[in-house]
């Protein structure tokens, strides 16, 4: 059977579920690392060495869901 409520974001919303956190239309830097567990500056870090891309948003955001989704998405384990 399809799913009749297909997530527009599924690792993204997997990931806030897990933490019981609510999907976002704008991130902040302190956003992005409380969802993934990290500190803003482990954020930071990632968007200095070209692993999180961010944006030049209204106010203090930085990322859109669809940056956070890619971020998992694209990220590896290391081995």
């Amino acid at each position: 059977m399809a799913d009749l409520n297909p997530r527009k974001y599924p690792l993204l919303e997997e990931f806030l579920e897990i933490q019981h956190l609510s999907l976002k239309p704008i991130y902040t830097t302190k956003d992005a690392a409380q969802v993934f567990g990290v500190t803003p500056r482990a954020v930071e870090d990632w968007i200095k060495s070209g692993k999180m891309i961010a944006r030049d948003l209204l106010g203090h955001g930085r990322f859109l869901p669809i940056d956070l989704e890619d971020y998992l998405r694209n990220s590896k384990k290391l081995s």
